[in-house]
This record gives structure tokens, sequence and C-alpha cells, in this order.
């Protein structure tokens, strides 16, 4: 039976310690703290809201998990992309957080079992245990065994698509190609988070007019997002869009280009994440996949744009900007 996750997942034992910890530290606490505790601070310290210990034990322990479950997914994919090995920093994430967040609330519920109960944040503690799990997740990421990516999929022959391209460029008809990188998160984020957002929104808007505010804003930028990213190739420009209402992120010139590539990069360990990223090489659109084409312009400036078919947008770029036609070959980023 094949694994579903690839990378060890003992890389997680600092986080999911802490929290095990302090769930058993707060259970067996919760007879000496108060029936009622602030559980919500302004910016100054002082206490705005006041509610059950038990809703504080709740929120604590769901936002670990959900650091917790964001650390292993990207832990995952690092994994998966990795051709060489390499120290992965986004692994610490749920180490930092979780750390922090548990050693906050460890110093707290000791301060509120002594009757002090106005002072939110504990550094020394939060301080103290995110260090420790942080300093425990760094030695054994470096001891995570180097596991290797599946091989390369076959590169697609592009030659009669070349050559259907250019022979309807030499009858004067008109190109017009779209590439579409439409990823399921990407409609989950611009659909469902900002309708909670706006949910948000509207039970803040008579407590705090500011923070509803921000939150529609912020809901209606990610509806911005739905669609995905689309990348239209005509004679004369290349565009990336963004988008249902298709935002352009980025216009070039097709007389601009001076070189076309097929890559395969490593978009944790190449740039960090997905989305609009760079790095000291060049500048990167791309919303999921590892393979993309690489364009460079006439300035130098090199342009990744993320492709689920790297190699046939590369051959139409190709043929469009005027290159002798080449079989696609693929480079390593």
């Amino acid at each position: 039976m094949k694994r579903k996750l690839i990378h060890p997942l003992w890389v997680h034992i600092p986080t999911l310690v802490l929290l095990a910890g302090y769930i058993v530290y707060w259970l067996t606490q919760i007879d000496h703290l108060p029936t009622r505790i602030p559980i919500q601070f302004g910016v100054h310290g002082q206490a705005i809201t006041y509610g059950s210990p038990w809703l504080l034990f709740g929120i604590t322990v769901f936002l670990s998990a959900l650091f917790i479950t964001l650390a292993v997914i990207t832990e995952e994919l690092w994994v998966r992309q990795e051709r060489q090995k390499r120290f992965n920093p986004l692994v610490l994430l749920d180490d930092l957080t979780v750390g922090a967040l548990v050693g906050f609330q460890v110093g707290y519920l000791q301060a509120a079992i002594g009757g002090r109960m106005d002072v939110p944040f504990h550094w020394i503690y939060g301080v103290g245990f995110a260090g420790a799990a942080v300093a425990a997740g760094v030695l054994l990421e470096r001891l995570r065994p180097f596991i290797g990516t599946a091989a390369e999929a076959a590169i697609e022959s592009t030659e009669k698509l070349q050559q259907e391209v250019a022979d309807r460029l030499a009858r004067g008809e008109r190109i017009l190609y779209w590439d579409v990188q439409n990823p399921r998160y990407v409609s989950f984020l611009s659909l469902l988070v900002p309708g909670v957002l706006w949910v948000g929104a509207g039970l803040q808007l008579e407590t705090n007019l500011w923070v509803a505010g921000l939150l529609f804003i912020v809901g209606v930028l990610l509806l911005l997002f739905y669609g995905g990213q689309r990348t239209l190739v005509t004679q004369k420009q290349i565009r990336v869009r963004y988008g249902f209402f298709g935002i352009t992120v980025l216009r070039l010139d097709v007389s601009t280009v001076r070189d076309v590539k097929a890559l395969h990069f490593s978009p944790l360990q190449d740039f960090g994440g997905y989305g609009i990223r760079r790095n000291r090489r060049m500048t990167a659109y791309y919303l999921c996949g590892d393979h993309g084409v690489v364009l460079t312009t006439d300035k130098g400036r090199k342009i990744l744009i993320g492709s689920n078919a790297s190699d046939r947008l590369a051959a139409i770029i190709e043929v469009i900007a005027g290159f002798p036609r080449r079989e696609a070959a693929r480079e390593e980023a």
C-alpha cells in the first residue's frame, strides 16, 4: 500500500510534546482557576472580554493543531520537491508558533492561579518555550534523511504543435493561446475564506467599525483571485492574469524575449512558496506544480511562468518570437 506521507513525522515531535504537555498541565490545574477569566485584551493590555477558562483552552488547542497541520503539509511539499538535501526553515513554523503560544498560556495560567490576570503576554515563558522547540526542531530537521523525488515525467514532443503555429502565422491568422493554473486551494481561499471574513465583519459591525471594514476589504481582495492564474500568448504580448476579472500582473512584449526554456524547479526551495515570488535570479508567477517556462528579455531580466504544460507553452512562445524550432528540453533550476 502506497504511503500518503513520505516525510518522517518525527520531525514534528517537539511541537507535539509541547501541546501534549500543555493539555496535561491544563487538566491538572483547571480546578485552581477562577470560573471566568479575561480571554481578550486591548492594545494597552486591558481586559476586554471575560469567559470560561475552557474557551481559552479550546482556542489554544485549535490554533496549535492548525499550525501543526500547516507544518506537516509544508514539510511534505518540501520533501516531495527535494532533489538534494536542504535544510527546510519552514518546518520550524509549528515549533515557533506553538512554542510561543503554549509558553504564553502557561505563564498566564500560573498568573491567573495566583490571582493576577492583567498581563496577557508572559514573554519569558513564550520565548523560552519557543526557543527550546525551535532548537529541537532544527536538530531533527538536520537528522531527517534525504528521500528524493520521483523520476521526471517524459518530455512532450512539440514538433507538430510548432509546425501548426508556424503555418497559422504564415497565413496571417491570429494566435491566441491560454495556459491556466487553477488549483483547488485557490478556489477555497477565494470563496470560503471571504465568506468567513464577511461573517466576521458583520459580527464586528456594531462594536468595531474599523475591524469590520478591514475584514470586508480583505475578503473582497481574496475573491478577486477566484479563477487562478491565466497566461495569454498572442503574436505581440505575453500576459499573466489573476482571477475571474483578469487582473494583469505581467505584460511582456514578445519582441523583447531573447530566450525561452522549460524549467523544472522546486517552489519551496527555490522561491519559498507560491504566487508571485522572487529570488536573486528571477521573478516567478505560479500557483501550483514544479514546471514552468523561463523567459529572458533583451535587458537580461528573467521571468518564470508556471505551467502544467510547460513544453507546449515554451514551444508556442519560441515560434511566435521567431526562434529556430527545437525539440522540447527541460532544465533544472
